[in-house]
């Protein structure tokens, strides 16, 4: 008489939405034990040759106009080859990046932190203009640093290496952003977690459609045969 095999219990398996909520869990860790060493962090990375002769690239890198420029050259060359995963790229991109400002606008509009140069007086904060006395208090999170990783989890589905050097770029315009005494931390790791969580939701509601425009095209070609 055979037996019936036992089923065998599944290993956990590392995914990246774990990863993703070690991620969210460590930001008050960040905030609260790494935040008070903003200056020195600033003062090192100043200090650092290497980084103050990069930093006149990676600056501009965070700033959405140079994005918007990068992305649209990679659309057009898209469109001469006539490939369809660029310009499928460059829509799920430009969602993410949606998503992604209307997630990291909402804590900068009611968390009101002050940024580091203000709070620690590394510049004068006597007679600022009504823009810029705005802007002192926006400092959570670092709207720079959040709009190249959700570029980043937008390539993730058509290209690792892609998606690898983009988050690589991205932490380097985090770093900058401390730098020039802009951001703490904190502002810079929440906006990565805030970044790729809601681009990561994007492109989950973009595979679910896929899925279910595949579905149907399925059952046609089994009824066929």
């Amino acid at each position: 008489m055979n037996e019936t095999p036992e089923p065998t219990r599944a290993g956990f398996r590392l995914r990246g939405w774990h990863l993703w909520l070690l991620g969210l869990a460590a930001l008050p860790a960040v905030w609260v034990w790494l935040d008070p060493y903003t200056i020195q962090i600033m003062a090192a990375l100043q200090h650092s040759a290497a980084f103050k002769a990069a930093l006149p690239i990676i600056k501009p890198l965070g700033k959405l106009g140079t994005q918007v420029g990068a992305i649209a050259v990679v659309g057009l060359l898209g469109l001469a080859l006539r490939r369809r995963r660029v310009l499928t790229w460059l829509a799920l991109t430009a969602l993410c990046l949606l998503a992604t400002g209307i997630v990291v606008n909402i804590p900068k509009l009611t968390v009101h932190r002050e940024r580091p140069k203000y709070e620690y007086h590394l510049v004068a904060t006597e007679g600022l203009a009504g823009d810029a006395a705005a802007n002192r208090f926006r400092s959570f999170p670092s709207a720079d640093t959040a709009s190249v990783f959700a570029i980043a989890t937008a390539t993730a589905p058509f290209s690792a290496l892609g998606a690898a050097v983009v988050a690589v770029v991205g932490c380097l315009v985090g770093l900058a952003r401390i730098a020039v005494g802009m951001h703490h931390p904190a502002d810079v790791w929440g906006a990565m977690v805030m970044a790729t969580g809601a681009s990561a939701l994007v492109l989950q509601g973009w595979r679910r459609r896929m899925a279910a425009r595949a579905a149907p095209d399925a059952e046609g070609e089994a009824e066929a045969s």
